[in-house]
């Protein structure tokens, strides 16, 4: 299954697929794994995975929250924005289980730009499950 995913994931980083942001954000879900793997040194796979990643969160936006229909966006578009808002969340209290630290910091670095720290929830500042926590831990 492994080259399945590493050949979903360079499907996914490549431009045509980008027009698709629904299928992209599926290949995202999907490979959420990947960031506990040990790929001894394979890092293409990787670097794929955080490219569209990163791609995502600029195309939605993710720093300002999801977006209201009042403010014109669609229901697929809020539908998606949730997904992935909630994808980055995922991933943030994964990080204890990411293979290596070289991933680690490279997978902190594609969401810190992208998280929406307004969102998070003030009375959570102690919680060591609240994203912001586990960023700065």
């Amino acid at each position: 299954t492994e080259s399945r995913v590493i050949g979903a994931l360079a499907y996914g980083a490549g431009y045509e697929a980008m027009s698709w942001t629904q299928t992209a954000l599926e290949v995202v879900e999907v490979c959420k794994p990947c960031v506990k793997w040990d790929c001894e040194g394979r890092t293409y796979a990787m670097d794929c995975y955080l490219k569209l990643l990163v791609r995502l969160c600029h195309i939605y936006d993710t720093r300002g929250g999801v977006k209201k229909i009042k403010d014109g966006a669609s229901q697929e578009q809020i539908l998606n924005e949730t997904r992935l808002q909630k994808l980055q969340r995922e991933l943030v209290k994964d990080f204890a289980e990411v293979a290596t630290s070289r991933l680690l910091a490279r997978l902190i670095w594609a969401l810190a730009e992208h998280f929406d720290l307004h969102g998070l929830d003030p009375l959570l500042a102690d919680d060591p499950e609240d994203a912001l926590n586990i960023i700065v831990a």
